[in-house]
């Protein structure tokens, strides 16, 4: 073989090389397009173009474009080491009066960290397949028409830190697996129609700085375990 024929071999090896490496770069990957579209499905979702890569930050995206006061963002992370593709971490669609449930195709988002739909007209209980959001950090879910019993298995969303879920219709006592969340910075339920005590487990919150249950159904005293949560700054109870 020639000296060309051997440089020109090489180096449609090392241009097939890098095509193979950056494939992907800055798209969505195809399992997670296919979840938000079910998710558009699920919430009547009718301004997310999919022809569009939602990863693109294109602005014809969302079409035709709402007003920039309601949010309606989809925030992807393209650097996900040793993965060619972007990945979805904030789902943010707040104030769009959005009908439906809580879509359990969320959980196809397999590195979803944010969840945040307050200010629509969702109804039902969360999922218990939002448990199986292992990367979940906040979800904020205030001011819809959810209700039922918090699913015990969100104990199990252990780098949870912030959960808003004021003024809905929720009831039943707090799930004792919510004491595993030792992260919980924000937790905000007022306005629901809960049962039972305050719970003790509270105490378990040591990063805790802001804790609102007025109005929550909740009754009893704050228990006195409370004193240890040093970084405790906004308090509102019964």
């Amino acid at each position: 073989m020639s000296t060309y024929s051997q440089f020109f071999l090489l180096s449609f090896i090392a241009i097939w090389l890098i095509s193979l490496t950056t494939f992907g770069a800055n798209t969505i990957h195809p399992d997670e397009k296919e979840a938000l579209e079910d998710i558009a499905k699920s919430l009547g979702k009718k301004d997310w173009n999919f022809d569009i890569d939602p990863c693109s930050n294109k602005p014809n995206w969302v079409t035709p474009p709402i007003p920039k006061i309601i949010d309606n963002n989809v925030t992807c992370n393209c650097t996900v080491a040793g993965d060619n593709f972007c990945h979805v971490v904030i789902i943010c669609l707040k104030g769009q009066n959005l009908p439906g449930t809580l879509p359990p195709e969320l959980n196809r988002l397999r590195y979803l960290q944010t969840i945040k739909l307050s200010g629509n007209r969702l109804t039902g209980s969360i999922p218990v397949e939002t448990a199986n959001i292992s990367t979940l950090r906040c979800i904020e879910l205030t001011g819809n028409q959810m209700s039922g019993n918090l699913p015990p298995e969100l104990g199990s969303l252990t780098q949870l830190q912030t959960l808003r879920i004021s003024s809905n219709n929720f009831s039943g006592e707090l799930p004792v697996t919510l004491a595993n969340l030792t992260t919980l910075k924000d937790f905000r339920i007022e306005d629901n129609q809960f049962s039972g005590k305050i719970p003790n487990y509270i105490q378990n919150w040591t990063s805790i700085n802001t804790l609102l249950i007025q109005g929550s159904g909740l009754s009893g005293p704050i228990p006195s375990g409370i004193s240890l949560l040093t970084k405790l700054v906004d308090l509102y109870e019964n």
